[in-house]
């Protein structure tokens, strides 16, 4: 190989490698502030839709702090194969977490079932991806793949099966889950009320249609005939992409108004009085409140159009694990 053609390989082995440390690292630092938040007094753990949030987020950070390992091959077969397995288990993790967020709120608005949180969000969020990260261990298919381990790129069978597949699958249910909330909000409630889920529903569809291409991508790498390039390609992109999702979840998720309100309360003290006269029944008649006692509605002033009409934004949270309320 002269020297031209080896160049372009050398330059693009460095920028995966920058690519892969600035966004692991901007991706923990948007993580870490995000938990910060969370356990700033008073402790957010009665909103529910913030705890879901944080436990989707402690799969991305182990996945960014994984991103800062540029070298894995370096330590060892061992360090390989457990890193592959580590980074397999917590991106799926954080789709799982994905659904079950998206999940809760539609089982919430959409069912009229408001439920607390529930261990079996832990144990589909956390349980869930545990088959599909031991079989290709079990299988010995954990390699070094162009910058980090895992899942070799030359076979697509293994990456299909136990990755687009799973994660597909979760995305189209997050999907309809998101889709069938706005709907009932636009028709029952208020546009404005739908408002604060378009953001929640266009991210997952934007991550469908990234795989989609990364997978496309990834059989043109294979068995296309400039095999070097689309390789090359894909393995930058694809580095950015996965490493920033700790950015893109917590931009997404954080500017919702459970999470952004119960910031703004933290930070601006004198606002927690308003946020709790928000979230308490006793306080919100006036804008028109659906309370939720043991899981059954008792219906208010919603039904009133001119409340309707100025209804704005759904709140979740739970001063005990026996009232939930939902204001709109």
């Amino acid at each position: 190989m002269d020297y031209e053609t080896a160049a372009p390989t050398e330059s693009i082995v460095q920028i995966k490698y920058l690519v892969g440390i600035v966004t692991s690292s901007l991706s923990l630092a948007f993580i870490l502030s995000l938990f910060a938040m969370y356990f700033l007094r008073p402790y957010s753990k009665s909103n529910v839709f913030f705890r879901m949030v944080v436990h989707m987020e402690f799969p991305n950070a182990i996945y960014a702090a994984t991103g800062l390992f540029i070298f894995p091959e370096s330590f060892g077969s061992n360090f390989c194969v457990i890193s592959g397995a580590v980074r397999q288990f917590t991106n799926l993790s954080s789709y799982c977490w994905t659904l079950a967020i998206a999940y809760h709120i539609y089982s919430s608005i959409s069912v009229h079932e408001i439920r607390p949180f529930s261990f079996s969000y832990i144990l589909f969020g956390y349980g869930l991806p545990i088959p599909f990260t031991l079989g290709p261990w079990f299988y010995d298919m954990y390699r070094l793949t162009p910058i980090y381990c895992g899942l070799p790129y030359k076979n697509p069978l293994p990456n299909l099966v136990v990755y687009y597949i799973p994660v597909f699958t979760i995305l189209v249910g997050t999907c309809y889950c998101y889709y069938s909330v706005i709907r009932y909000l636009r028709t029952k409630v208020s546009k404005e009320a739908a408002q604060e889920f378009y953001a929640l529903l266009l991210y997952p569809l934007l991550v469908v249609l990234y795989n989609v291409g990364a997978f496309t991508f990834l059989l043109e790498a294979v068995y296309g005939k400039d095999r070097t390039i689309s390789a090359e390609v894909l393995a930058v992109v694809s580095t950015g992409v996965l490493q920033a999702q700790g950015i893109f979840d917590v931009l997404v998720y954080a500017q919702n108004y459970a999470i952004r309100e119960d910031i703004k309360s933290k930070l601006c003290g004198k606002r927690q009085n308003d946020l709790h006269s928000e979230f308490d029944p006793s306080y919100s008649m006036h804008l028109g409140l659906m309370e939720i006692s043991k899981r059954r509605f008792s219906t208010t002033a919603i039904e009133d159009s001119t409340i309707i009409h100025h209804a704005r934004y759904f709140s979740f949270r739970e001063d005990d694990l026996t009232r939930s309320s939902i204001t709109v």
